[in-house]
This record gives structure tokens, sequence and C-alpha cells, in this order.
């Protein structure tokens, strides 16, 4: 069996509310991560973020149509679902469009994905690229925007991240303690319906994952030495931190699938020396650590809204 398709689950850790509050876990969260950001692990928190108002509010239409009412905000988004995708178009279009958008696909397509990653009763057979796509003519990713300043009290960001406390919304955990130098580069929305992608690649900077509504599922893999070309990053013109290679295909028992014989033909070393995967499904409330470098591949299972952080 090839290496590529190898498969462990990310590091979890779940977090149990007591009578006060969270664990001390939550409130040391830098302190928790630190082992696992000297050796560039990634961990899941489950339920780090599930206190967070976003949590709530952002699964309601209503909420959102009333926070951008008086707004003419535009974001950018990918149509046909996959960021960065030299298949997709990134155009910009009004914030309000968009959730116009999003409403029709769930009248259409429902809210939630049929296939659920981590049900053991879904046989793994089933767990194809085929079992629940949707068209990627019917797409559209609003991927990697600045978080809209009408959402800043909505979420909360890791302390450790910005130790200048340059967020003006609330903190997440012990304010005296961060990891790296705290620096704060970046707070992003994700949202989009069942089916969009951000493929599979690397960033330079630290990263947390926020989940706030829907499940998405995370591909990862350890970084390797520049001499193994595995990831074939820059290639089909591809930006050179990203790979054109769809991961997936090695999922299910179907070894002579399509998608499974195209990858051995043009990118035979990802089934020769990529290292073993990772993986995780993220629920509403969760928060995964992505390490500086870390390949990954995320998928959006249910309509979805995610907020990430990148610092140094």
């Amino acid at each position: 069996m090839c290496s590529a398709s190898t498969n462990m689950s990310v590091d979890e850790h779940f977090m149990t509310p007591d009578g006060t509050g969270f664990s001390d876990v939550h409130n040391n969260l830098a302190t928790f991560l630190q082992p696992y950001y000297r050796d560039q692990r990634p961990v899941v928190i489950r339920g780090a973020v599930q206190m967070a108002p976003a949590t709530k509010r952002w699964t309601s239409w209503e909420y959102w149509q009333q926070a951008f009412a008086e707004s003419n905000t535009m974001v950018a988004v990918e149509m046909g679902g996959s960021y960065g995708s030299e298949q997709s178009e990134r155009v910009e279009i009004p914030i309000l469009g968009y959730l116009q958008y999003l409403e029709m696909f769930e009248e259409r397509h429902g809210r939630i994905g049929k296939a659920s990653w981590n049900d053991s009763n879904v046989p793994s057979d089933q767990k194809t690229l085929s079992s629940w796509s949707i068209p990627s003519s019917e797409l559209v990713y609003m991927a990697q925007n600045d978080l809209p300043q009408q959402l800043h009290n909505d979420i909360f960001i890791p302390n450790f991240c910005q130790i200048d406390n340059s967020f003006e919304g609330d903190g997440l955990g012990d304010s005296s303690s961060s990891l790296g130098l705290g620096r704060l580069y970046s707070i992003m929305l994700w949202m989009g319906p069942r089916g969009c992608v951000s493929p599979l690649h690397f960033d330079p900077l630290d990263n947390c994952l926020m989940q706030h509504v829907g499940r998405k599922r995370v591909l990862l893999y350890e970084p390797t030495s520049s001499t193994s070309g595995w990831h074939y990053a820059g290639c089909d013109g591809q930006q050179t931190n990203t790979s054109p290679i769809n991961p997936e295909v090695m999922d299910g028992n179907d070894t002579n699938s399509d998608q499974l014989q195209q990858v051995k033909t043009q990118y035979p070393l990802f089934l020769e020396e990529a290292p073993p995967r990772k993986e995780c499904i993220l629920n509403p409330g969760d928060l995964l650590y992505i390490p500086a470098k870390w390949w990954h591949h995320v998928r959006s299972i249910d309509t979805s809204a995610s907020v990430n952080v990148w610092w140094r």
C-alpha cells in the first residue's frame, strides 16, 4: 500500500464545560498548545470556540441580513467552488447577494451533506468523490476574505497570537502568554455551501482554523525535504504553494477509479513519496491548529462558516 493512502487521525483534545466555565486548558490555551507548537504538530481542540457568539448567530440567515442591511460590503468569491483552482474565477459581489445565493442553494440541495465522513456506519467504499458531490457550476465559495467589521464581536481570537491585543473583540485564553512572537497577521472569513474546497496547499505562517457553522473535512500532510516533489507544487498553472493533486482520490476502496488512475499517470511521486496523511472532521465550536508549511486540503461537508487567523 502506498504511503499516500495511509491515514491517521489528528490529535484531539475535548473541552468539557464545568460549573465555572471551561477547564484550565481553555484558560491556559497557550500552555496546552506549547508542545504542539514546539514540535510543529497539528491538533484539534474540540469545543474551544463553542461559546463564541458566532457559533449560534451565524446559523441564522436573518442575523446575517440584519448585520449587513445598511452596508455595501463587497466580498471576493470563487465561481466554481474551489479556491485558487484554474477552473474557478474570482470575482467581487455584494455580501447580501452572496447570502441570497446560499439561501437558494440550500432550498435546492439542503444544508447538510448526505455522507457523514466521521460516521462508522457509512461503508468506506461509499466515501468517494462522487458520493455527495455538487456540480462545480453551482458552487460559489466566499474564500479568504478579511473578516468584516460587523462580525468582529461574534468571534474569539486566541490571545497567544495577538500579544499586543490588536483585535478589538474578545480574546480566548490567558492574555499574558504567547506562542512565537504573538504577532497577528490576518483574520479571514470562509463561507460556502457543501462541496466547496480549498485545494492541497501550505501557508508560510501558523494557522488556527475555527469552525462556527457546519462541518469541514481536513486532510493534512507534514512538510518534507525540499528534494521531494511528491506534491508537484506549481505544476499545471498552480501557485508554488499549491498542489494540483486532489488527495481525496485515495478515499474508498476503488483502486481503479478514473481519478486515481489519472494521479498514477500524471503524479506518480504522490503515491510513492507522500508522507502519511492525517485527517479530522471539524464540527461547530472546534479549533484546529495547523503548523506553518503543513500541507492541507479542506472540504465543506455542510453549509459552512469558518474563521482562521495567521500569526507568527
